[in-house]
């Protein structure tokens, strides 16, 4: 029986974690709002997790004003892009509590979900390994 998938990016986790190796740990602070260039391979990341099912739900969080970059390859493999709105501008686990709340609801509705993957660059994720 084929495993389904539902797929959560937490983009700008990701996103800032690729930054910090790449451009210096305070580059993406004093740039997080301008237009981000795409350092992440959507598809090879999509690649590996199509080898371990059918994915049924695919969701990304994030500023999608300056992750635009990111925005085609993400739709290419049918992933609903959810806006995350920081009102001070500094994202604060705002993607992070969202998505729990989304995966409660979407493993809930859909409970022949078999696995859930979680693409994130950050260490609030490891609890769950």
């Amino acid at each position: 029986m084929d495993t389904r998938l539902a797929v959560y990016w937490d983009f700008e986790s990701l996103h800032g974690a690729l930054c910090g190796i790449r451009r210096g740990a305070d580059w993406l602070a004093q740039n997080r709002f301008s237009k981000q260039d795409a350092l992440i391979d959507v598809a090879a990341i999509m690649e590996f997790v199509v080898g371990l099912g059918s994915v049924d739900t695919n969701k990304a969080y994030a500023d999608w004003g300056a992750m635009e970059g990111y925005a085609p390859a993400l739709q290419r493999h049918s992933a609903d892009l959810h806006q995350q709105f920081y009102p001070d501008g500094a994202p604060r686990l705002g993607a992070d509590i969202r998505m729990a709340f989304d995966i409660v609801e979407d493993i809930t509705q859909d409970p022949a979900l078999g696995t859930v993957v979680l693409v994130g660059g950050g260490s609030e994720y490891l609890s769950l390994t």
